[in-house]
């Protein structure tokens, strides 16, 4: 991988000369078109570039457009590499990892797509705000090439100051914008029915809001999240959610870190929380055969009924990611243990938060899910 990358971006440096492009746009089926808006256009074909397969879609031209628009230098990808087409993750990743060593700070990514929100009509734009893998591939797997990172902090991945700044720009020109979570599913065929009502209760089709307001008035609430209890808490802190998530009554469920969120504080960087549920997150417990964080299946060992575990067996299993968690007191549900037990499931009031991820866990997470929406 790393010498079709060196020879790739070897190829493209010399066809832009002096051009270095800031902005790097990849263009969906439909868009084609805004390649030919691009100022002083240098052509590139991907016959060009090594490691840069023809596409095999129709409207994919195979080409990078490199120029500018708006006086913004940029590089516009026409054309993709779909792993149903049967290239590996690491083919697919391939321009993008081309346009970072070119220097490009910006990724813009497009694409026509189904709606699952009851809501969307054809034609519906929607601003990316969160994604689920459902392709069960990454392109990171393998050697950690140059400048890279082994597991890359996720919990921002679609930048915010961007996203504000497109909802300003669709405001001004009376644009109809809507903000949720895209799901990326490896096809060809589109989805059954059964797997379209699968997604919904996976809350694909749910809206993602930074609006307290809107919070306020929904009739469950997600409280999602990995990454670091400090800039989580310092993003719902800038949102104003601090002040309104102890006080919502609807049903509330925190996920992974965000179940972590409604606890009294973390030992992570002395962080304070929600303080919603008194208690402390504690990191976990590390040695040579039990490495932290934890990564995999964990069984759940079920000591206090709830709703959300309705139709869950005790001693099954679920899919954790974390190195922090809360020891186990009177809220716990469910319990798990990594070196010593913590509480994997928690229940107070209308409050409820998994350690471990349901969107991951099988049907055990559907399960959980479900239990969650009918609450």
């Amino acid at each position: 991988m790393s010498g079709d990358l060196d020879q790739a971006v070897a190829a493209v440096t010399r066809r832009l000369g002096a051009l270095r492009p800031k902005v790097a746009i990849v263009l969906g089926s439909g868009l084609g078109h805004l390649a030919d808006e691009v100022q002083k256009a240098v052509r590139i074909s991907y016959a060009e570039i090594p490691g840069f397969p023809q596409p095999g879609v129709v409207g994919h031209k195979g080409e990078l457009v490199a120029g500018t628009l708006e006086n913004v230098p940029v590089v516009v990808q026409s054309g993709r590499f779909h792993l149903y087409e049967g290239h590996a993750p690491e083919v697919a990743g391939l321009p993008v990892r081309v346009f970072s060593r070119l220097g490009v700070s910006t990724l813009i990514v497009t694409n026509a797509a189904g709606g699952i929100r009851s809501t969307f009509r054809p034609g519906t734009l929607m601003l990316i705000a969160d994604h689920v893998n459902l392709m069960f591939k990454n392109p990171l797997t393998g050697p950690v090439l140059d400048g890279e990172q082994r597991f890359p902090d996720m919990s921002d991945p679609y930048d915010l100051e961007l996203r504000v700044l497109a909802r300003e720009v669709a405001r001004e020109r009376k644009i109809p914008l809507e903000e949720g979570v895209y799901v990326g599913l490896l096809g060809p065929s589109y989805e059954t029915p059964a797997e379209i009502r699968m997604l919904q209760r996976l809350g694909v089709d749910a809206p993602v809001t930074e609006d307290p307001e809107r919070a306020r008035k929904a009739s469950h609430v997600f409280l999602p999240g990995v990454g670091a209890a400090k800039s989580a808490m310092t993003r719902l802190s800038a949102a104003g959610f601090v002040e309104v998530i102890p006080t919502l009554t609807q049903p509330v469920l925190g996920i992974c870190l965000g179940m972590q969120l409604l606890f009294s504080g973390s030992d992570e960087e002395q962080t304070p929380c929600l303080g919603v549920i008194e208690g402390q997150v504690r990191r976990l417990p590390q040695s040579p055969d039990l490495p932290v964080p934890e990564m995999g299946w964990n069984q759940l060992q079920l000591v206090a009924s709830s709703p959300l575990l309705s139709g869950v067996a005790d001693g099954a299993y679920a899919y954790f990611v974390h190195g922090y968690a809360v020891p186990v007191g009177p809220y716990t549900c469910a319990v798990a243990d990594y070196g010593g037990p913590f509480a994997a499931v928690v229940e107070q009031q209308n409050f409820y938060g998994t350690q471990f991820h349901p969107e991951r866990s099988a049907r055990v997470g559907a399960q959980i899910l479900e239990n969650f929406l009918k609450l």
